[in-house]
């Protein structure tokens, strides 16, 4: 690269993008079930997304775990959705018939 670009001021091309503040999240889809993790830098907050059970309006119905790939929905009293686990697929949303789940 120095041959291509000489001088301090031709380097400046090599600069594509700089990020100053995000937020982001990583998979590791080698693992079953997936690992997943949120992460900021630069001072910005990390907002938390995803799917979520309104437990006043679930009817225990059972559908949400079936169609859950990764198998991350608890079924013990009321359902809840382990955030570190779910790939964010939306199948749980598409099978609740009482409009339980919600995406944040």
């Amino acid at each position: 690269m120095a041959q291509i670009y000489p001088t301090e001021a031709s380097r400046e091309a090599l600069e594509v993008f700089q990020i100053w503040r995000g937020s982001s999240e990583l998979f590791d889809l080698s693992q079953r079930p997936i690992y997943r993790q949120s992460f900021s830098f630069g001072g910005q907050a990390s907002n938390a997304h995803g799917y979520f059970i309104d437990t006043n309006k679930c009817i225990a119905c059972g559908r949400c775990n079936e169609a859950c790939p990764q198998d991350c929905i608890s079924h013990d009293g009321a359902r809840a959705i382990d955030q570190s686990h779910c790939l964010h697929c939306g199948r749980c949303l598409e099978v609740c018939p009482a409009g339980a789940v919600e995406r944040r």
